[in-house]
């Protein structure tokens, strides 16, 4: 039985796999390409751990125009259509006008956020956070170290 086993055995180790490369075989494989070089990026723990927070940070940047543009869109539709009355011992004038300061203020947080995502955009993508780990910076195809 042990020898029906290793006859087995070397009958399957010398028969050519359809997935191994052979110099020789090119029935399966046209090209064969190569890309195993990479760059070995060294950094310690707490650094990474800055940079990843920071960029974690602009990141929620890209989302803060949200929350203003719904308070304001809500508050336009609130003034457009609501006939305002004297309630809670204000009068209706008083109540028009805070609904018209909280529009101004919600426009004002909608653009100051839509200038900061602007601004920040370029440096929250992914390039951007592999550059800042490897401490480089790139210009134009050439890697330049700091």
């Amino acid at each position: 039985m042990l020898d029906d086993n290793s006859n087995t055995n070397s009958f399957i180790s010398s028969q050519s796999s359809p997935y191994r490369h052979d110099e020789g075989d090119n029935r399966f494989v046209r090209n064969h390409r190569s890309n195993v070089q990479s760059d070995l990026i060294e950094i310690t723990e707490d650094k990474l751990e800055v940079i990843l927070i920071k960029h974690i940070e602009k990141l929620n940047i890209r989302d803060s125009w949200i929350s203003p543009s719904s308070m304001l869109v809500a508050i336009i539709t609130a003034k457009t259509t609501a006939t305002f009355n004297d309630s809670f011992g204000l009068s209706a004038a008083v109540w028009e006008t805070i609904f018209v300061l909280s529009g101004i203020f919600s426009a004002i947080w909608l653009i100051r956020n839509l200038c900061l995502i602007g601004i920040n955009w370029k440096s929250s993508d992914l390039s951007s956070l592999i550059c800042r780990i490897k401490n480089s910076q790139e210009t134009t195809g050439t890697k330049e170290t700091k």
